[in-house]
């Protein structure tokens, strides 16, 4: 299996690609040689979501919190 430069991707890239991988083993169409890399993978996809969701939900308090700052 080839590797795949995720730090290229989007959110949005990745998560579709997640989906793909999962979608795989839900339906165990994955072939043995690739379980251990999709596997891997996925766990770093899920990674560097999650790492991607709390950049952003740290972004937008800080913006609701500047904007309470403004008003007071």
């Amino acid at each position: 299996m080839n590797e795949i430069d995720i730090s290229k991707m989007t959110y949005e890239q990745k998560s579709e690609k997640l989906d793909e991988i999962l979608n795989r083993l839900d339906r165990s169409e994955t072939p043995i040689d690739e379980l251990a890399e999709d596997v891997k993978l996925g766990a770093r996809l899920i990674k560097e979501l999650d790492k991607k969701l709390k950049a952003v939900e740290t972004e937008v308090k800080d913006a609701f919190k500047e904007l309470e700052d403004q008003e007071t």
